[in-house]
């Protein structure tokens, strides 16, 4: 029978997170053009990895959702969940992980993402 060691399974964990930040990296890159030009390739993608370090904390762990909270942080601004409005929806205990992020796009308003990004360049 095949078995794969707790150490083995960790290794492939983050080999599995490590590509989807590349991937993810490459959709900013390719889809917000504007937002990711001011960082070189290397700092784009530890932006992105920052940025997917803190989904991890709020249960998020499909590739939607995760790319989903990373193109928030380029877009809004960086550290946009750190805001109270957007910490209650991504913190809601009631609220699965999984609908978290359908939450956040549909019950924060158009005001309330124009008040967090602040003044436009």
């Amino acid at each position: 029978m095949f078995t794969i060691r707790n150490e083995q399974f960790s290794a492939l964990r983050s080999a599995a997170r490590e590509e989807l930040a590349r991937r993810i990296d490459q959709h900013i890159a390719e889809q917000l053009p504007h937002k990711a030009a001011p960082l070189d390739a290397p700092q784009r993608l530890a932006r992105v990895e920052r940025a997917m370090a803190r989904a991890y904390t709020y249960g998020l762990d499909t590739e939607r959702d995760l790319a989903t909270f990373v193109s928030l942080d380029f877009t809004v601004r960086e550290g946009f969940d750190t805001h109270p409005r957007i910490q209650g929806i991504l913190t809601d205990a009631f609220l699965p992980a999984s609908l978290r992020m359908e939450a956040l796009l549909t019950e924060v308003t158009l005001a309330e993402w124009a008040e967090l990004a602040g003044p436009v360049d």
